[in-house]
């Protein structure tokens, strides 16, 4: 029993002996160990405290570059038509604000292709319509090199966005927008939705993704689109970069953006203040026989691809609906005309009935939306010398055909108008 009393704290010892069945309820006194002073803590060292800095500084770094980026994009907002212009390198945007720098909605908005381009010198015209009539009108070539019935009507709509809403608006029926075996397509044109694009609102995404094929592809470029309008650091990106490299070629400024070409932006920086491009010093009848033979091969090369086997069809003709209705809707007159073309245009045609049924057509089409329809195709009085190639009029024959184009078109639809 011994062993048991050696056990118990000092205090519990007592001489009486000790009874085993009185061992569980014996009380015994706990021992508390005396409570120790709090450690202070040891410094930190550089690393650790180099350590726990860091997350702080990533984090301010961040918010620092969010707050930066958002107020780079709040700056080129409060200018965004400005950067939009300068990041369009097809010049589409640059033509509509051609007009619209002409002080006021113009009366007269011409539209179309190339031949719009060289074809309606818009200031002519309007000094023969106070010559004629004594009124005086504002007339603006707002044409554009490769461009389809759908990019007109991107143009035209940027127009009306703009509260640029003019009295009478004038396109070109290019037949190219008709033929539907092309050697490529009007629907298909890379040209002209590169050009649609910088006119085009996210509203008009569903129309445009057509373009966008199907599948991952078309998601991701439809994505693209948006963030584009959305995000104006992104979307005038390469106008922020024309800034940064202030006009250098070197190096990064070096690289290769996206244009309409070389010779289409040098032709648009030459138009007057109109839109109007002249050309000068050149027509069909300055050619030697040896330059007419070699001029006839091209043509048959570069532009007859567009009328080859021609058979209508395709969705042109649906957005130059749109742009009629859209029209009529904001009280605006159309004339759908058809511009002067030379009589070697025509061989290029794979039957003889391809004209006129490509005629009748537009006629149809004209009365079936109740517009004006005028055929210029074989103006009475134009020689060689008027001609620039066998679709284009050079300078000569745009002054010869703002005469036509005041006397049939634009004073008749001005007519309605006080």
């Amino acid at each position: 029993m011994d062993r048991y009393r050696a056990a118990l704290p000092i205090d519990a010892q007592d001489t009486q002996p000790l009874d085993m069945d009185e061992l569980p309820t014996r009380k015994v006194r706990r021992v508390v160990a005396p409570m120790l002073p709090p450690r202070e803590p040891l410094p930190a060292s550089p690393a650790s405290r180099q350590r726990s800095l860091a997350p702080r500084w990533s984090a301010i770094s961040t918010i620092t570059a969010l707050v930066l980026l958002v107020l780079a994009n709040l700056l080129i907002q409060l200018d965004r038509r400005a950067w939009d212009i300068r990041s369009d390198g097809y010049w589409s945007l640059q033509r509509v604000q051609q007009c619209e720098a002409l002080g006021r909605a113009p009366d007269v908005l011409f539209l179309g292709s190339s031949r719009v381009v060289y074809g309606v010198n818009a200031h002519l015209l309007d000094s023969l319509v106070q010559q004629q009539t004594g009124e005086r009108s504002l007339s603006c070539n707002a044409g554009m090199f490769g461009s389809t019935f759908e990019q007109d009507y991107y143009t035209f709509k940027r127009f009306l966005e703009d509260g640029y809403v003019p009295k009478v608006l004038v396109e070109d029926l290019r037949e190219y927008n008709l033929n539907m075996n092309a050697s490529e397509t009007a629907d298909n044109s890379g040209l002209a939705f590169a050009g649609t694009l910088p006119l085009a609102d996210i509203s008009d995404l569903s129309t445009l993704s057509m373009h966008y094929g199907s599948g991952a592809h078309r998601i991701l470029a439809s994505a693209d689109f948006v963030a584009v309008k959305l995000i104006p650091m992104y979307g005038d990106r390469i106008g922020l970069y024309k800034a940064g490299c202030n006009g250098s070629h070197i190096g990064p400024c070096g690289a290769d953006l996206p244009n309409a070409g070389a010779l289409a932006i040098a032709r648009y920086q030459q138009s007057d203040q109109h839109g109007w491009v002249a050309l000068t010093g050149v027509s069909i009848a300055t050619l030697t026989p040896a330059q007419v033979k070699v001029r006839a091969v091209e043509l048959r090369q570069f532009e007859g691809g567009e009328v080859q086997r021609f058979a209508i069809g395709g969705r042109q003709p649906d957005f130059l609906a749109r742009m009629i209705a859209l029209a009529k809707a904001h009280g605006v007159k159309v004339a759908l005309v058809v511009s002067p073309l030379h009589q070697s245009f025509f061989t290029l045609f794979d039957r003889s009935t391809d004209w006129p049924a490509i005629l009748s057509y537009w006629n149809t089409f004209a009365q079936a939306h109740d517009v004006a329809f005028f055929d210029e195709s074989r103006p009475a009085g134009f020689t060689d010398a008027d001609w620039y190639d066998a679709e284009h009029l050079n300078a000569a024959g745009a002054d010869k055909r703002a005469y036509l184009l005041a006397e049939s078109v634009v004073e008749p639809m001005l007519a309605g108008f006080v």
